[in-house]
């Protein structure tokens, strides 16, 4: 339900950066990462797992 809202706010920053300058429509699709990121939670590496072979 947060994750509209939230990601809606962030087009919109990203979308009127973009006719101010290139460098600002760079900051919003980073921050657009960003928010999305700090929704899905960190990833973690996947890390090679010597009991999955077996």
């Amino acid at each position: 339900m947060d994750e509209m809202p939230a990601s809606d706010a962030s087009l919109l920053i990203a979308a009127q950066g973009a006719g101010a300058s290139p460098f600002r429509f760079l900051a919003g699709l980073i921050l657009v990462l960003l928010t999305v990121l700090l929704q899905f939670g960190p990833a973690p590496a996947p890390a090679p797992r010597p009991e999955a072979h077996g």
